[in-house]
């Protein structure tokens, strides 16, 4: 009975150390996936902001196509820098939706991140 007992008491440490080691393991996928969910934030706060500047862009290029017609060469300076912003903004767009932000292996890219800083910057112009 004293040798079960033993067994029994071994066989409880073993488990709690496992249990420990889970415990560490999910507390690393824990902050990993908070993370992934910080980023995905930040990636869709920004193309938010990216698309309301775009929608008002696009208002105003069918103003210009409306007015003026669709020869480019014949729009004002204004209205070819409002083309130019325009196209800059989609252009913006596209590189936020390209930029992956996991890795083949599920960790962040240091290239969202990246990307994220630049496009606030650019936002802020």
């Amino acid at each position: 009975m004293n040798a079960s007992a033993s067994k029994n008491l071994d066989n409880a440490y073993s488990n709690k150390a496992q249990a420990k080691v889970i415990a560490e393991e999910l507390k690393v996928v824990t902050t990993l996936c908070n993370g992934i969910s910080k980023r995905s934030d930040m990636f869709r706060d920004l193309l938010d902001k990216l698309n309301n500047v775009f929608i008002k862009l696009i208002d105003q290029l069918e103003n210009i196509v409306s007015n003026s017609g669709t020869d480019y060469s014949k729009y004002t300076e204004k209205e070819q820098g409002i083309i130019a912003m325009a196209m800059s903004v989609a252009g913006a767009i596209k590189k936020v939706l390209d930029t992956p932000i996991l890795t083949d292996d599920g960790k962040l890219t240091d290239e969202s991140k990246t990307t994220h800083d630049e496009m606030t910057k650019y936002l802020e112009k």
